[in-house]
């Protein structure tokens, strides 16, 4: 593949008593979790892989300027292919390398990458290619795009665009196998028109198993009778009941995940001590038990709730459709473990702040109140969730005390802070770049708990895709650790209307 480095039945069985013998895994510390094992080459999903490489045919790359704002090493990620960097991409990496946003770090990157390897370069190499330490070679093509003969797309040299695509048909034009490489969708499409390969840059996208294809959603349906023909042991712990399950249908489950079987009976994994064998438990009634006043719509805010109130699973990511219940979800379930329970001090509330219309311009005042324009959703679900006294004194004076322990904070001033027994949530996940998820995962201290949300159908930055998002990334390379969790939720709870326009507004 050419990728960028990126590159039966079973007879029923009557379930016995969970042995007292240490051995059981029931009885291991950490319920007999296996420690995992990181792969160490990252990888995409197979559907995703575009372009199949012959063997020892070498792949021209042409990186566009939005791969190296996102990724300033990006070069070093083709293994033994070329990677060209035309003049165009250069020219704008130069007039982006001010600021202090991400785009300009990573631009600053590039170009301090750049210079180091063409140091050391010789004229020739600087002609014919400079060797990179991966085993391919960095082509800097600093020539003059010109209009091809059958300009039949319209291509013009005043479209930086259009100039690298221009560089790509030369390149091609001299027998070379070339890749453009761009998360351009715009871009891309002109250059398929034009005759050009087309991929997205994947490197940073996930770190996936070889079968997965497709975002988890958390939530296994099993077939009738498969708890009958699966356990081989069950037993009583206070107020759950814990199986040891078996069968070839858990090979693709992960820790913390649910089984809903047939009859509805609801199953958290708490353990995978083998590819087929898993340890399950149930999960509380919170139709019964309500989590701060917030009774579940539904099986997946049922779910979601078990994750975000478990104290095993640290890190939480809830994806899905806008007015499924995320944001109040994870404030009621901050708010009980804070209040009630005593387990954080303060809830952390931050998002990636990224517009979804034209920039609103200058804010003034702190921190805080130049993020509360980006925090509507928080603001409007605390409303919610603030009780409803009869005396208006009694509920300002109720609000104002919730409010004194949620605190907003932007991401531009994480880094180097560390949160100690605080219950995060991060909003709009599917917004920020692999660089910023992890700042903020890298954050999170001892007694502390991370929840991201999101909606993947929503991604406002004009460098990310579904597949290269802060949020896809966490859910992929996250899905097998055991003390994260992940659900998606797809039934809209916030109105009639607001589920049909996002079911009939679809762009």
């Amino acid at each position: 593949m050419a990728s960028q480095r990126q590159n039966g039945h079973r007879t029923k069985r009557t379930a016995r008593p969970l042995p007292s013998s240490k051995k059981s895994s029931l009885g291991k510390t950490g319920g007999g979790r296996k420690k995992r094992v990181i792969p160490t080459q990252r990888s995409i999903p197979a559907g995703l892989r575009d372009h199949q490489k012959e063997v020892g045919k070498v792949i021209t790359y042409v990186l566009d300027t939005n791969v190296l704002m996102t990724d300033g090493r990006a070069i070093h990620n083709f293994r033994e292919h070329e990677v060209c960097v035309v003049d165009q991409v250069w020219r704008e990496l130069d007039n982006h390398k001010s600021g202090r946003l991400e785009i300009n770090f990573q631009a600053r990157e590039a170009i301090r990458t750049i210079n180091k390897l063409s140091k050391g370069a010789t004229t020739e190499e600087l002609h014919k290619g400079i060797p990179l330490p991966t085993g391919g070679k960095l082509l800097l093509d600093f020539t003059k795009p010109t209009l091809p003969e059958t300009n039949e797309i319209n291509l013009t040299l005043e479209k930086p665009d259009d100039c690298i695509i221009m560089v790509c048909l030369s390149l091609k034009g001299q027998g070379k196998q070339v890749v453009l490489i761009t998360n351009d969708g715009g871009c891309g499409v002109t250059a398929r028109k034009a005759g050009i390969k087309v991929e997205e840059y994947l490197h940073e996208a996930a770190l996936v198993e070889t079968w997965e294809e497709n975002i988890r959603t958390g939530t296994h349906f099993m077939p009738n009778n498969f708890l009958e023909d699966s356990v081989s042991a069950s037993a009583k712990k206070g107020m759950v009941t814990l199986y040891e399950l078996k069968h070839k249908l858990l090979q693709g489950v992960n820790p913390n995940e649910f089984l809903v079987m047939s009859d509805g009976l609801k199953l958290q994994v708490v353990s995978k001590p083998s590819s087929q064998k898993v340890v399950a438990e149930t999960i509380p009634n919170f139709s019964h038990h309500p989590v701060w006043g917030i009774k579940p719509k539904n099986l997946e805010q049922e779910l979601a709730l078990q994750l975000l109130t478990d104290d095993r699973v640290r890190a939480v990511s809830l994806a899905g459709l806008s007015g499924s219940g995320k944001t109040l979800l994870a404030l009621a379930a901050g708010l009980q473990q804070i209040l009630d329970e005593c387990k954080f001090s303060h809830i952390i509330f931050t998002r990636a702040v990224v517009n979804a219309d034209k920039d609103i311009g200058f804010l003034p005042g702190t921190e805080e109140e130049k993020m509360l324009p980006w925090m509507g959703a928080m603001t409007d679900n605390m409303e919610v969730l603030t009780p409803n006294e009869e005396d208006k004194w009694g509920r300002a004076a109720t609000n104002d005390f919730l409010w004194q322990k949620v605190r907003v904070h932007s991401l531009n001033f994480m880094r180097g802070r560390t949160f100690l027994n605080k219950y995060l949530i991060i909003d709009e996940a599917q917004n920020l770049t692999l660089k910023q998820l992890r700042l903020i995962s890298t954050r999170v201290g001892e007694g502390s708990k991370i929840v991201f949300l999101g909606n993947i159908a929503q991604i406002d930055d004009n460098y990310l895709s579904e597949n290269t998002n802060g949020l896809s990334i966490f859910i992929r390379s996250f899905a097998d650790y055991e003390y994260s969790g992940h659900l998606t939720l797809q039934a809209g709870e916030r109105s009639h209307f607001a589920t049909a326009a996002e079911e009939r507004l679809r762009s």
